[in-house]
């Protein structure tokens, strides 16, 4: 048992100590890493610590771009550029929720230094002794095109819809009377060119006579019923005109009736051209065709003020009114915008620390958010 135990204890008694080889070889290394230690800070204070020492303007410009580059990094927006001077807003850095200004400025007088700025506070001196300073504003310019319905353009008159006879058929002359109940409608189909917007009718050309006991009458333009007609609605679109019905003749002429204010919009629809005695008024004509094949005009007539119109459906391809209509059509012009826009995408930085101009630093910053500004 003693035996034993006295082993333990001499164990331990090992694991408690140093050699006088481990405490030789630790003294050195120690030694070593002290002397590194001191040679390091000496490098360094040389190097920083001493003001005129050969490296110092080279490491002093270095931080201050480095600086600047920095917050350049981050602006949102350019409140002032210029070589010698650059005002920026960045995020919030302060937890005020507001956005922060700063300025990087120079006087350009060799020996000044370089200033920065804080939301308005006090310059601090960045870099002094400064020789030389430049921004050098590298900006993108984009350019855009857009286009604008911009104004209207009128055609010349043309040929909108008419009617003179049936190809193959020798059609049969007859005539209506107008009074303040009888009334004559011609349904047509304007032409509307590809790119009209609307189409405005200048003048509309029929043939018309005296009555016995002459009277004047209307002339209007009205929409189809529901679009597809034949039937007019009751309301014209623009003025009705009124023909003197002691200028007519009493044989059937071309008379040309002229407006000034009629617009039609919706090129889907068919229209109207609706003839209304006052009084006795005059009389028009219209052809009749037995054998006429059906096509995109239509001739009505009632009696009863337009409360009914006539004839039915399955002969209304046997009658017409001779016209022309003539008009001219309105299209959009779209005006093209160019735009140019620019960002700053990078700015490089020059600075030259002191008056050896071997010194001179040249870098930049690339600018993230690549604000937009007023001009190049």
């Amino acid at each position: 048992m003693r035996g034993i135990l006295g082993t333990a204890q001499r164990g331990n008694r090992r694991r408690g100590g140093y050699s006088l080889m481990e405490l030789t070889v630790s003294t050195a290394a120690a030694s070593m890493l002290v002397a590194g230690i001191g040679s390091t800070i000496y490098v360094a204070s040389r190097a920083v610590g001493d003001g005129d020492g050969e490296r110092a303007p080279v490491v002093a410009g270095s931080m201050t771009i480095e600086q600047l580059a920095s917050d350049l990094q981050y602006a949102v927006n350019f409140t002032e550029r210029s070589a010698t001077a650059v005002e920026f807003t960045v995020a919030d850095r302060n937890g005020d929720a507001a956005s922060e200004t700063i300025r990087y400025e120079w006087s350009g007088a060799p020996g000044e230094p370089v200033t920065r700025t804080f939301n308005g506070g006090d310059p601090q001196t960045v870099a002094g002794n400064v020789h030389d300073f430049d921004l050098d504003y590298r900006v993108q310019t984009v350019t855009q095109i857009t286009e604008s319905a911009g104004g209207s353009t009128e055609s010349a008159e043309m040929l909108l819809a008419s009617f003179t006879g049936w190809s193959g058929v020798t059609p049969t002359e007859a005539y209506r009377p107008l009074t303040s109940t009888s009334w004559v409608t011609e349904y047509f189909e304007p032409t509307w060119p590809v790119d009209a917007d609307q189409l405005n009718i200048t003048r509309v050309r029929v043939m018309l006579a005296k009555s016995a006991d002459p009277g004047d009458l209307s002339v209007g333009i009205h929409a189809a019923s529901g679009g597809t007609g034949p039937a007019p609605e009751t309301t014209p679109i623009g003025t009705v005109q009124t023909v003197s019905g002691a200028g007519l003749t009493s044989t059937y002429e071309w008379q040309e009736i002229t407006f000034s204010d009629v617009a039609l919009t919706n090129a889907s629809s068919g229209y109207n051209i609706v003839l209304k005695g006052v009084g006795s008024g005059a009389r028009v004509r219209y052809y009749l065709g037995a054998t006429a094949p059906a096509d995109s005009t239509v001739y009505l007539y009632t009696s009863s003020s337009g409360s009914s119109w006539a004839p039915s459906a399955s002969v209304q391809a046997r009658y017409d009114v001779p016209f022309y209509v003539y008009g001219t059509y309105t299209s959009s012009t779209p005006t093209e915008t160019t735009t140019e826009r620019y960002f700053i995408r990078s700015i490089g930085i020059g600075l030259q620390v002191g008056s050896d101009a071997d010194g001179r630093i040249e870098s930049g910053s690339e600018v993230l958010n690549a604000p937009e500004v007023a001009g190049p």
